[in-house]
């Protein structure tokens, strides 16, 4: 029989529950708009880093160069995104199931450089071969992917894989966080628009009248520079989503275990007191009882 005791255990506990899951809500809250702010400014840099791109492309083929040459092997290399650290609903299972989805039977020939710890935890739990990973502060910088993208030039000068492809959540709202995956490398023109429709960022318009260009030391050089800036660009851009989607998924899974804390502290109190009152009532009528049955006798 469940007693009071018992009960107000329970009830200390859930509110002691409850302080914990209000102090992490008011975290990834306040996390959740530091980051919304600078993924948004980053996007209204990179959609004038788009123009330039459009600049140049106009007259120059930036993308027909040396560095986009392709490996003769089918070996190919996946940029996973997922968080550091749990209690965000099913954000990463999304992604992960995706990933497994695509190459569930082909680990022999997918190498994975695995952005955040719950997705290196889950590929070497399954036996998949990480080459990279990394683990982000809440506060992202550029500087922070300054080896991975190091990594990246590396082997892709090395002709090591034949694509690259990344996967992350993007991040469309508060409430919505969409696993998106896209193609890096061989970049082109087609490649760098179905991107901007996935991050549903407007391709830009001809606005600036063109002038000849001056390139400096010499074309393909300027041009390796330019698609690795490309590539450097979009990763951060995705980095900055992966993260603003962790925080509003822990949030939101945060204000959901809150919600919860608050029912179940109800229902034990009505518990409690129901079981309290059951057992005022049973040492009344034992009272009752005890001076009936002296009054009998």
């Amino acid at each position: 029989m469940v007693t009071t005791k018992y009960l107000r255990s329970k009830i200390k506990t859930t509110k002691s529950l409850q302080k914990i899951i209000s102090a992490l809500e008011f975290s990834s809250t306040s996390k959740l708009q530091r980051l919304k702010n600078q993924t948004l400014y980053f996007k209204e840099f990179f959609y004038e880093f788009l123009y330039v791109v459009e600049y140049v492309q106009k007259q120059i083929d930036i993308f027909d160069t040396s560095f986009q040459e392709v490996a003769t092997s089918k070996k190919r290399l996946l940029v996973v995104i997922t968080s550091d650290k749990g209690l965000c609903g099913g954000l990463n299972t999304n992604i992960l199931k995706r990933v497994v989805h695509s190459y569930g039977t082909r680990k022999e020939m997918v190498d994975i450089i695995a952005i955040g710890k719950k997705g290196k935890e889950f590929f070497q739990r399954n036996g998949r071969n990480v080459v990279a990973s990394l683990s982000l502060r809440d506060k992202v910088s550029s500087g922070e992917l300054v080896e991975l993208y190091e990594y990246l030039r590396k082997a892709l000068d090395q002709k090591q894989y034949s694509r690259v492809k990344v996967y992350f959540n993007f991040f469309k709202n508060t409430l919505l966080q969409v696993p998106v995956r896209f193609h890096l490398f061989p970049m082109n023109q087609e490649t760098l628009d179905e991107f901007v429709k996935e991050v549903e960022m407007k391709s830009p318009l001809n606005r600036r009248r063109y002038h000849e260009l001056m390139i400096e030391p010499d074309v393909e050089t300027y041009k390796q520079h330019m698609v690795q800036n490309i590539l450097e660009n979009m990763i951060y851009y995705t980095v900055l989503n992966a993260k603003t989607s962790e925080h509003a998924a822990r949030m939101l899974a945060m204000k959901s275990s809150k919600d919860n804390c608050v029912e179940l502290e109800a229902q034990l109190r009505r518990a409690y007191n129901k079981t309290r009152q059951g057992k005022i009532t049973q040492e009344i009528s034992e009272i009752v009882g005890t001076k009936l049955a002296l009054e009998g006798k």
